[in-house]
């Protein structure tokens, strides 16, 4: 995948509301292949929740992590 030199590889996080150590082990891993090959690696579409707890563990220092965009909620009609 990385062979083709891509402008970066993305994570899509939609729908994950956290991680086990594993998952964190398995990102670990394709950031450092990623980085052997001057491929940025992007986390994206993270539930603000857990991108808090991230950014508080430091992960932010190592991955690219962006938020999901807002979603707006819906609009009820009163009558």
């Amino acid at each position: 995948m990385l062979a083709g030199g891509p402008e970066a590889v993305v994570v899509d996080l939609a729908g994950l509301t956290g991680f086990s150590s594993t998952t964190v082990a398995a990102l670990l891993w394709a950031k450092r292949r990623c980085g052997k090959r001057g491929v940025p690696l992007r986390l994206r579409n993270a539930d603000p929740a857990l991108a808090g707890r991230l950014r508080r563990a430091g992960l932010d220092t190592i991955w690219d992590i962006r938020t999901a965009p807002a979603t707006p909620s819906p609009t009820r009609k009163v009558t």
